[in-house]
């Protein structure tokens, strides 16, 4: 547990560092893809350890092409598993799923949860599937499926849709860059915590970072149809504000003109 605290301190002060320095504004777009980000590359780089403690290392007795062989047959197994996360995510946003709308938001959401569930269920049942390889291997490769169907998708979305036109392209960039430095805390983190706490230790660390995640997500992304009233009610104030400036000139034109009228009269019954 102590691990666990240490690093959401570590993760927290990163984020104080983006706040104070003003490298970023912490927009809900910002925070979730910077946690998505540090359980996403984190596990890049954790990837063979998990292959490692499914299928056994090398004995060092192969050549190093053989090596390479065994790495590439157990990326390609991974990947299989991840790849059809996309295509997923493509068919099924923006699509009515019972009385479900199938927004960005609930895409992500549906990402992270079942993230933190797999992530979890790996680091609490680590000893067993080791015993088990091929279900460990099937329940790694679920966690970026549903990575890739959720934030890995969504979190190129949402910045467009959170954003105002003006901003839109600027924020988008940022919303990146935090992005990569939680793919920095994880990718220089995950390593060290495996070594010193263990494998297990690491997935319930996964899964807490995809909670936290799902929980920003929920709490501060707010609804598409809610942020599409917001916006109609925006451009009504605006179209409103307009309209009052218009009169405001008609009626000040016309007040000029019927001045300008009644200064002239007494110079036309001088000259009559």
């Amino acid at each position: 547990m102590f691990v666990i605290l240490y690093f959401f301190l570590v993760c927290l002060y990163f984020l104080h560092l983006l706040q104070c320095f003003a490298v970023v504004r912490l927009s809900p777009s910002n925070r979730t893809w910077f946690l998505f980000d540090i359980v996403f590359y984190g596990n890049t780089i954790f990837q063979p350890i998990v292959v490692e403690a499914a299928f056994g290392g090398s004995d060092g007795t192969g050549n190093g092409i053989t090596l390479i062989r065994k790495t590439a047959i157990d990326s390609l197994i991974l990947t299989s598993i991840a790849l059809p996360g996309y295509a997923m995510a493509g068919y099924m946003m923006g699509k009515q799923t019972g009385c479900i709308l199938q927004t960005p938001r609930y895409v992500m959401l549906q990402g992270f949860l079942a993230m933190a569930l797999l992530y979890g269920t790996i680091g609490m049942n680590w000893t067993y599937l080791q015993q088990k390889p091929s279900m460990l291997v099937f329940l790694y490769g679920l966690t970026f499926f549903f990575a890739n169907y959720g934030p890995n998708t969504t979190t190129f979305i949402l910045p467009s849709l959170l954003f105002d036109e003006e901003h839109r392209t600027t924020w988008n960039g940022v919303s990146a860059a935090a992005g990569k430095v939680g793919a920095l805390v994880g990718a220089t983190l995950f390593g060290p915590a495996a070594d010193r706490y263990g494998d297990p230790t690491v997935m319930l660390i996964c899964a807490g970072v995809a909670l936290v995640a799902y929980l920003l997500t929920y709490l501060t992304i707010p609804q598409q149809q809610q942020q599409q009233q917001e916006e109609i009610e925006d451009d009504d104030e605006h179209d409103a504000r307009q309209q009052r400036h218009y009169d405001s000139d008609q009626l000040f034109n016309n007040t000029t003109t019927v001045t300008t009228t009644l200064t002239a009269l007494p110079q036309v019954s001088e000259v009559v």
